[in-house]
């Protein structure tokens, strides 16, 4: 498949550097990070050629959590370990009752030409242009999966500003 063609990277990090961010108080030490394998069970994501999103994010997030704790040190929460749906809002509330201090998201595309390769990255943000917007708006459509789409009909542009507001003095 074309997953199995995608290159490795591997960042080298001592676990020193890596989960003590700052040196005073259990506050700033990356001790968790939540991982979300994005999609799952009735939602899953892109396809090409037969191979799910909802399959490959969550064979992504296990190795990857299996790396962490290894190699780092740190406590992995997962928001899902197998292939259920999970609901926004619980993604959530399971990276807040966990501590996390870390959230990754994982979610893969799905090109329908061979020539395309790489990765993208998001961080949670405002949308900056309008291929943001539109990823934005293409992820978020998961919300009409879930059991009551109409908790998230609250969110109007007045909201969001605010929203842009806080991320932009934390991010």
């Amino acid at each position: 498949s074309a997953w199995a063609n995608a290159p490795a990277v591997a960042v080298p990090m001592t676990p020193e550097a890596s989960v003590r961010v700052a040196p005073s108080g259990d506050r700033w030490l990356l001790d968790t990070i939540v991982l979300d394998a994005g999609h799952g069970g009735h939602d899953i994501g892109a396809t090409y050629n037969g191979v799910r999103e909802k399959d490959v994010t969550l064979g992504i997030v296990r190795h990857l959590g299996r790396m962490i704790e290894q190699e780092m040190g740190v406590r992995v929460v997962y928001t899902r370990r197998d292939d259920h749906f999970e609901e926004l809002r619980e993604r959530g509330r399971i990276a807040n009752r966990s501590g996390g201090k870390l959230f990754v998201s994982i979610h893969a595309n799905a090109a329908g030409a061979s020539s395309a390769s790489g990765t993208e990255t998001y961080f949670l943000a405002p949308h900056r242009s309008d291929n943001a917007h539109e990823v934005m708006e293409r992820e978020n459509a998961v919300i009409q999966l879930e059991s009551t789409p109409s908790l998230y009909a609250e969110y109007t542009d007045q909201g969001n500003i605010l929203l842009a507001m806080a991320m932009s003095a934390y991010q």
